[in-house]
């Protein structure tokens, strides 16, 4: 029987006691690790039949691959060191105060299993997923790049010698594959060196220094450095004064190479020789003649060429640098197709198109996203509910601020696990107000808006993570008794789903079907590759004719550059990924052809692998250029677009944003009607007086679908020049026009600054709003601003008023008699009277009509009237004829009549469509023009 002292006792419970914790832990990570993996496997094959190893590891490539490698290159690096002696294990000796160097079998198995082995493991796994060098093989093996490695070395060492854009794709490999592989051979050789200097000097100072090895060392790590420096310099741009200053790169890593062999082998061969103090005279003259003196002559040399540099910019920097590096960047960042057209050519288009002001007017939004929030929240109407940010979104021609409800935070509700993870499971729908007339919605008109009720159930979206959702528990109904219908994300079985539920009253082996990754932000982002991003602003779209309603998300490219040729990321917008809201279900849209879009052959990986579909038109008519995109690439184009020498030497014609002000997304018209575009003013970049240089219009694809991002910036003047003034000069003479309204309004502020063409003009449309008790604001007033004479300024409470204000003399066309229907309301309510603005011309110079107007309907249930009298109907072929007036309209005159209408709703329908015809008949009784409009009357 073995005879054990207490304290052996102890330090043996003590050791049990730590493996059984060692050994709990242990298993708490594997089989949390185990399940991640089995979840997301899972998920994705599920839901879009896709192998999620594949896209984390690409391919086993990060994982396995680069890993292999690096094990392979440090093993050779090792060998070609001498494997039978070990820095490393020769610094542990010394440490734990072991005077006997190791033995070489030691020495070997540390250095193949242990540096070569655990290190080149830690190694690869940290180039494969940090540094990326597991996706530039992924991406190398699946779209066949074509490189090879030696010429591709050569090219990049002899880059400092021939300065220019290498060839993108070949770059690309040299960065992602090629180049990490070298270093980690450098950083090996550094290694060894540093820890070989550090053993002499910690271990053997009783012999002392070999100073002149040590001298060498230094040396060999210094052109390590250099080379390191070297192996860069393909991701930089160069003019011809950089680049000679650059050779100093290379001559400091051939110079400090060959004094620092030269010591460390005579150093070596000779060592007791050149212990003690002549270690400094050798290290201060390697440190003069490889560090100081060899690499200065060429800075030298680029110092006295700077001297020429403003005589000889033209050639040594806009030539040589300047005009590829313009280039490039344009490609890279998208902006390359930017179309640059007149302020005056967008006025003269919309004349051409035949868009009228009248037409304009009732598209400019009043209410912004501040001025709509307040009365949007108070629709939410629970307790468990909260509004998800607001988002412009068009449908059918119009605007609308669109808000989803979503749930509240289990933290804020002080949930149960329960109602956590099986009761509040969805939301309900969205509330949507209208921009222009900042009123919500009334419930009724969702389905006939957006084809979807207004409490349509959200089951995935800008959901809380909660982790994870259990479905068909028998006991528990889900919130407001309504059952998910959809497919599962997935289900567990097993040990793995009772180790999944946290509540041990419902652990159990049998099968669960579980909702996973609800938020948008997780559905998607698991599943992309390196440098795709989700746009950080999310909105709805309505498939109207399907009754569906889906979450919009943009999928974005950008990869970051790595040649100092491309001063900006490389971005495009893929496509969207449509995440219906009560399915899950996810498909990926592509935006036009993107293989066709990429500009370099290595980024058509992103196209290979997903499956891209062509947007259905209905999804075109309501998509927006992603926001977050646009404005990236405005950022860069407010640079770029300069390919003038001189203006780019002068810095003077550089935009910035103006302050407070964003893009946005408005009804516009740019030559072929109103269209749905994207709008941002630019002013000159730090200029003394902001003036406005002119703004940028990014079409959507509702009229012209292979329009969808075209963008077109529209200035005034030439290169830093402008007789446009800025925002702020226009809000400053608003203010003085209207000074006494002000001054009654103890809180104001103004709203989205916009700029439209008005009455042959561009003019700034300041909406004024009144804030009030609990922050809610209301529209007080409404400015047209000149953007070219300040004093020229309508105000109004409306923006008709503050348009009628302004006195423009309509110009009717030569011989034209018509009626044009300025303003007609899409929606009224039962029993309330809404105007119909009308304007009758008659645009012959020496001809008078006597003219009649009617308002036409088939509906029984429709009420006229004019001028405070209700009008009786003549009914005729199964129409009601309301007529409005006859008038006599002289040569040239144009009028405007406001006739009023109303009705009810047909018993026993929500609503009612009505469709009626305003005509214009001559005093003969033919019809000369008519216009045609629906509405819906609501109760």
């Amino acid at each position: 029987m073995i005879s054990m002292t207490r304290r052996d006792r102890n330090t043996l419970v003590k050791w049990i006691i730590g493996l059984i914790i060692g050994g709990v832990v242990l298993f708490i990570v594997i089989v949390s690790v185990v399940l991640s993996l089995v979840l997301n496997q899972q998920f994705y094959e599920n839901r879009l039949d896709l192998s999620w190893w594949t896209y984390f590891t690409m391919d086993n490539a990060a994982i396995l691959w680069v890993p292999l490698i690096t094990i392979v290159v440090i093993a050779a690096v090792v060998t070609v060191l001498n494997p039978l002696t070990s820095s490393t294990l020769t610094l542990v000796f010394g440490i734990f105060r072991r005077r006997l160097r190791p033995k070489k079998r030691n020495c070997l198995i540390w250095n193949y299993a242990v540096v070569a082995g655990v290190g080149g493991l830690v190694m690869g796994w940290v180039l494969g997923f940090w540094f990326d060098a597991g996706f530039g093989i992924f991406v190398a093996n699946r779209v066949n790049i074509s490189y090879e490695f030696f010429p591709t070395v050569f090219a990049a060492l002899s880059y400092p010698l021939n300065p220019g854009m290498m060839d993108p794709n070949v770059l690309f490999a040299y960065t992602y594959i090629l180049r990490p592989f070298i270093v980690v051979v450098i950083i090996g050789i550094i290694a060894k060196l540093v820890l070989d200097q550090v053993n002499s000097i910690a271990f053997r100072e009783r012999r002392g220094t070999n100073a002149l090895k040590l001298a060498g060392t230094v040396g060999l790590v210094i052109s390590m450095c250099f080379l390191i420096g070297w192996l860069l310099l393909p991701s930089a741009a160069f003019d011809v004064i950089s680049s000679t200053a650059v050779l100093s790169v290379v001559v400091g890593f051939f110079a400090s190479l060959v004094i620092g062999m030269m010591f460390y082998i005579v150093g070596t061969v000779n060592p007791e020789r050149y212990r003690g103090d002549r270690f400094y005279k050798s290290f201060i003259t390697l440190v003069i003649i490889s560090i100081i003196i060899l690499p200065m002559v060429f800075v030298a040399i680029a110092g006295i060429r700077s001297l020429q540099y403003e005589a000889r910019w033209p050639e040594w920097v806009w030539q040589t640098k300047l005009t590829t590096q313009i280039a490039e960047t344009r490609n890279a960042a998208g902006i390359a197709d930017y179309e640059e057209l007149t302020t005056q050519q967008l006025i003269d288009n919309q004349t051409a198109s035949g868009t009228s002001d009248e037409e304009i007017i009732p598209h400019i939004r009043m209410f912004d996203h501040d001025a709509s929030r307040i009365s949007m929240e108070i629709q939410i109407g629970s307790s468990w509910e909260n509004l998800a940010d607001s988002d412009i979104v068009y449908v059918n021609g119009s605007e609308y601020w669109v808000a989803p409800r979503r749930i509240s935070p289990s933290s804020e509700l002080d949930m149960t696990w329960v109602q956590e993870h099986i009761i509040y499971t969805h939301s309900r729908g969205f509330v949507a107000l209208n921009p222009v007339t900042g009123e919500i919605l009334d419930s009724a008109a969702y389905e006939t808006v957006f084809g979807v009720p207004w409490n349509d159930s959200i089951y995935f979206g800008e959901q809380p993570d909660n982790g994870y959702t259990i479905l068909n528990i028998p006991q528990y109904d889900e919130i407001e008794n309504i059952t998910y219908t959809g497919e599962p994300d997935i289900t567990l079985d097993g040990f793995l789903n009772w180790w999944h539920i946290e509540d041990w009253s419902f652990k159990t082996f049998a099968p669960t079907d579980y909702l996973v990754r609800r938020n948008l932000q997780d559905r998607i982002g698991g599943i992309l590759l390196p440098n795709m991003y989700i746009g950080d602003d999310p909105y709805l779209v309505f498939d109207a004719n399907n009754s569906k309603m889906y979450y919009c998300v943009d999928i974005i490219l950008a990869f970051p550059s790595f040649s100092g040729y491309i001063q900006s990321d490389i971005v495009r917008w893929l496509g969207v990924v449509l995440i219906d809201t009560k399915s899950g279900t996810m498909n990926f849209y592509e935006n036009g052809n993107i293989t066709s879009n990429l500009p370099y052959d290595f980024l058509n990986i992103y196209a290979q692998m997903y499956d891209w579909q062509p947007m259905p038109s209905w999804l075109i008519d309501q998509i927006k250029y992603p926001e977050e995109l646009i404005e990236y690439q405005l950022t860069v184009d407010y640079t770029y677009h300069v390919t003038e020498r001189s203006t780019w030497k002068n810095e003077d014609d550089f935009f910035e944003l103006p302050e407070n002000t964003d893009l946005y997304y408005i009804i516009y018209d740019v030559g072929y009607g109103l269209s749905y575009v994207g709008a941002s003013m630019v002013e000159f970049s730090g200029a003394e007086v902001p003036n406005l240089v002119g703004f940028y219009i990014i079409e959507n694809g509702d009229v012209l679908q292979e329009n969808l991002g075209r963008t077109t910036f529209y200035r005034n003047g030439t290169a830093g020049q402008t007789s446009m003034i800025g925002l702020d000069p226009a809000i400053s003479a608003y203010s003085q026009a209207d000074a006494n309204f002000l001054k009654l309004k103890l809180h104001y502020r103004f709203g989205n600054k916009l700029i439209y063409p008005l009455a042959g003009s561009l003019y700034y449309v300041i909406p004024v709003y009144e804030i009030t008790g609990e922050a809610k604001q209301t529209l007080v007033r409404v400015a047209l601003v000149n953007a070219f004479d300040p004093n020229d300024i309508g105000i109004g409470n409306s923006t008709m008023e503050a348009y009628h204000d302004l006195n423009v003399t309509v110009q009717i066309p030569p011989g034209v008699l018509s009626i044009n229907v300025l303003q007609a309301p899409p929606i009224i309510y039962e029993g309330i009277y809404e105007d119909v603005e009308l304007l009758v011309n008659n645009g012959y110079p020496d001809q008078s009509f006597n003219v009649s107007i009617e308002i036409s309907t088939g509906y029984a249930l429709f009420n006229v009237s004019f001028a405070g009298q209700e009008i009786t109907p003549v009914t005729g072929g199964g129409f009601y004829n309301y007529s409005i007036a006859n008038i006599t309209l002289l040569p040239t005159q144009y009028t405007g009549l406001i006739p009023k209408v109303s009705g009810l709703v047909a018993g026993g329908q929500p609503y009612s469509p009505v469709n009626y015809a305003v005509n214009l008949y001559n005093e003969t009784g033919a019809l000369i023009d008519s216009e045609q409009r629906t509405l819906l009357i609501y109760p």
